[in-house]
């Protein structure tokens, strides 16, 4: 694709999220329409913004309705990007700052967002931008192979149907897998896709750069309608996945700051006193969250489950014999 061809493409599927956030245009046809495309290539848009994006949008048969901003949420509350407007330096870098925060592209990918973003501007205004916004990384090499199984898997998941591919583990341990693909997620700059395999019965999270061969198949692989992406992320620690699973802590008062504004959708306060307080957390499996507690020292007790009381106790016990010495 062309540099402009590809500036263009990345103004539209914004312009996309933007004319259904804001009502202008909500059915394939207005919205088609509206950016001279086809209502496939509207089809294709919104598959990139429930995907990359984490955006939520629904389709009730007759048009698109947006229930939840994802990644455009923060943006959404502040400066927001109109399509009558002429973008401004402040748009630019709400946008930038917002997708660099949430790791949704390679690095290829930001590169092609932020020149077309840059271009919008004023010559010396974008040179100045550019020079502040310094986040480019060195990459691995594996972008392109990343890539191109990302594209496969997209088409599985807007196709409904299963994939296939050889996997290479921590331990280099190689193996076959048959999954149906839910979605995608980013952590720490590692591309992860999210699905449920043919020998699991709980979603598994598998990185995509391990990924040696992939193709998709001909065989029906669609995914539970409740699964929402966004939400389900909220519960996820670290990228380790599991079965929801009820967590209670208790933490010491000054903690409190620090748990809330994990912004956690599915946790709560369920008792408090002046010393402490206990929160309820709904999680993924515990493997992600022990990491996190572990790292809190004294200042945080498991109360529930049992099992993960009993590891973070065996934990802290092999740590003893270590540090002991």
């Amino acid at each position: 694709m062309a540099k402009n061809e590809g500036a263009k493409k990345a103004r539209r599927v914004f312009d996309t999220y933007c004319l259904i956030n804001e009502g202008k245009a909500v059915t394939k046809i207005e919205l088609a329409g509206e950016l001279n495309v086809t209502p496939d290539t509207i089809k294709n848009y919104v598959s990139e913004l429930r995907s990359y994006f984490n955006v939520d949008i629904k389709n009730d048969g007759k048009r698109y309705i947006i229930k939840d901003g994802g990644d455009f949420e923060a943006l959404q509350n502040n400066n927001k990007i109109s399509t009558d407007d002429l973008i401004s330096a402040d748009d630019v870098i709400l946008v930038i700052s917002s997708l660099i925060q949430s790791n949704a592209f390679m690095e290829t990918k930001m590169s092609i967002i932020r020149n077309s973003l840059l271009k919008a501007l004023p010559p010396k205004e974008a040179k100045k931008l550019k020079d502040m916004l310094v986040f480019d990384r060195i990459g691995d090499g594996k972008d392109r192979s990343i890539e191109e199984n990302v594209k496969k898997i997209r088409s599985a998941i807007a196709t409904e149907k299963k994939i296939s591919f050889t996997y290479k583990d921590y331990e280099d341990k190689i193996e076959r897998h048959t999954m149906i693909p839910y979605s995608f997620a980013c952590d720490l700059g590692k591309y992860y896709i999210i699905g449920k395999r043919d020998d699991t019965k709980t979603l598994k999270h598998m990185r995509i750069d391990r990924i040696i061969t992939l193709r998709v198949l001909d065989e029906a692989g669609k995914k539970e309608e409740k699964f929402n992406v966004y939400n389900y992320l909220k519960k996820t620690w670290y990228m380790f996945g599991g079965e929801e699973t009820k967590v209670v802590v208790r933490f010491i008062k000054k903690c409190k700051k620090l748990v809330l504004e994990r912004n956690m959708s599915f946790g709560s306060i369920i008792r408090e006193d002046e010393e402490y307080f206990d929160y309820e957390f709904i999680c993924n499996g515990t493997g992600g969250i022990k990491i996190w507690l572990m790292g809190l020292g004294g200042e945080a007790e498991v109360l529930e489950p049992e099992s993960l009381r009993n590891e973070i106790k065996k934990s802290v016990k092999e740590m003893m014999k270590i540090y002991s010495n």
